[in-house]
């Protein structure tokens, strides 16, 4: 077989590691450090390396047998060359003693081609003249400061590393980062921890990308040392910056009322609620044009030291270009990343299905949260009952994990899923303020499975903060109003 060879690939190489590992499960490990998936230029080797990656993690060796029974039950079977190929590839392998410096041929072919496609892309922003300069020069130094990441430590550094980790994180402390609007869910999670797969299930139009948009302004707000990453492949750029916004100032115009009069801030609080907000605070308001102002500079200074990045699809073609992103941004410092509407996310293999390309996007990301060490919160969207026009499903009839649309590897691949749906269906339409469950469905970061819930202020785009659910609100006492409102600044 023709070898394809040049400065952005090398099939030969890809072909030795595999079958290198397929002679050597042991090399599986050392292939490990340097590739992922992703990394293959070959789209066959890619799903060739995800299918063996996936019987190490059900517990089986990956053998010529092993293989072909594993890509042919998931369907992959011809897309990843036949019986005849996958048994060819250990023909491949001049000595498997070599197999961490083919590894590394094929890592350094992969970052070759990444920067190629970031060069390309500037390259032609240039050329249109109402191309934003300081935004191509942003991405010309985020791909300086890429590099291939951080290989994996060895299992007993690991286990040291974690019982360190223990030790600094005595009972009462959250082993990740914490959140203060959303208080309720980080202790319930121990916290949004690094090397963790989050995944927020709900059916379309139920207040994903609000409560995505709002995790990144907690996370902001709660961390002083943490950066986040948002990317947006539904909206705009321009639509999270305005919810964000929004959720700043709103959340902070009643604030100055309350500081030294609570009756005061609480009767300001319902004539909000009363005007029903239209989106926006009321116009005639000045404070309200204060708060967004105040708003905007607090989005600039974040923007401006490093700590709050948006891409969206004009700047984010596929998942390599997101992934390269991602390496430079950890450079800088802890990275919360945040993925909304993955569905749209281009793998970069041609020729897939849904359900393959599914499989692939669940894959990418869990390899980007583990081998980047950062926590990665995306959404995922829940299959309607009764057709694209059914309304929302709520509290009597909820979704469930398995309504997952994307794939079953979402969940299976998931630290932590969310499924997120009103706690009635036609308060929800009818009420500016429905009471939305976040029930935690899966949870591997903690021993705690369960329901919380809040207040949605739908026309401003912002959550109250999350309480244990019981089908009933709280009764705080007269001060409940101001005191909810506050604690999402406070």
């Amino acid at each position: 077989m023709a070898s394809a060879t040049d400065n952005l690939r090398h099939t030969d190489a890809e072909r030795a590691t595999l079958g290198a590992v397929l002679l050597n499960s042991v090399a599986l490990e050392t292939v490990s450090k340097h590739v992922e998936p992703s990394d293959y230029y070959e789209p066959k080797h890619s799903i060739i390396f995800s299918a063996i990656r996936d019987l190490q993690q059900e517990g089986t060796r990956a053998d010529l047998l092993t293989l072909t029974d594993k890509l042919s039950e998931d369907g992959n079977l011809e897309r990843a060359g036949g019986a005849a190929y996958i048994s060819g590839l250990t023909d491949s392998v001049p000595t498997d003693a070599n197999v961490e410096y083919y590894a590394r041929i094929v890592a350094d072919r992969a970052h070759r081609r990444r920067y190629s496609e970031t060069i390309n892309g500037i390259q032609k922003d240039l050329k249109n003249p109402s191309a934003n300069l300081e935004e191509i020069r942003h991405r010309m130094a985020e791909a300086a400061a890429a590099d291939s990441g951080t290989p994996a430590d060895s299992l007993d550094t690991q286990i040291k590393n974690l019982l360190a980790t223990h030790d600094e994180n005595p009972p009462g402390v959250l082993l990740g980062y914490s959140l203060r609007r959303f208080w309720e869910l980080a202790n319930r999670l121990d916290g949004i921890q690094p090397k963790k797969l989050y995944i927020l299930g709900a059916e379309a139009n139920v207040a994903k990308t609000t409560l995505c948009r709002l995790v990144a302004l907690d996370a902001l707000e709660s961390n002083d040392e943490l950066n986040v990453v948002f990317f947006t492949l539904d909206d705009p750029t321009s639509t999270i910056i305005e919810g964000l916004i929004s959720a700043i100032a709103w959340s902070e115009f009643p604030r100055e009322a309350g500081e030294n009069n609570s009756a005061h801030a609480r009767a300001r609080v319902a004539a909000i609620q009363q005007n029903r907000l239209k989106r926006q605070l009321p116009p005639e308001d000045t404070r309200t044009i204060v708060a967004k102002k105040a708003a905007g500079q607090k989005l600039t200074d974040w923007a401006v030291s490093g700590r709050l990045s948006i891409y969206d699809v004009s700047t984010v073609g596929n998942s390599a270009q997101l992934e390269n992103i991602v390496r430079g941004k950890v450079r800088r410092g802890p990275t919360l990343v945040i993925i909304d509407a993955l569905y749209n996310l281009d793998t970069g293999a041609d020729g897939l299905s849904i359900r393959e390309a599914n499989i692939q996007r669940a894959n990418i990301i869990k390899s980007i949260a583990t081998r980047y060490e950062v926590p990665l919160l995306t959404t995922a969207e829940v299959r309607k009952q009764g057709g694209a026009n059914a309304k929302p499903r709520d509290a009597k009839n909820p979704p469930r994990i398995d309504d997952l649309m994307e794939s079953t590897k979402y969940s299976y691949n998931a630290d932590v899923i969310l499924m997120v749906y009103p706690h009635d269906m036609s308060e929800f339409f009818n009420n500016g303020r429905p009471e939305i469950v976040v029930d935690i469905a899966k949870n591997k970061t903690s021993d705690f499975r369960g329901r919380l819930a809040a207040d949605f202020q739908k026309s401003a785009g912002v959550m109250f903060p999350l309480r244990p659910y019981g089908g009933n609100k709280p009764n705080n006492g007269e001060n409940y109003e101001h005191d909810r409102t506050y604690a999402q600044i406070s």
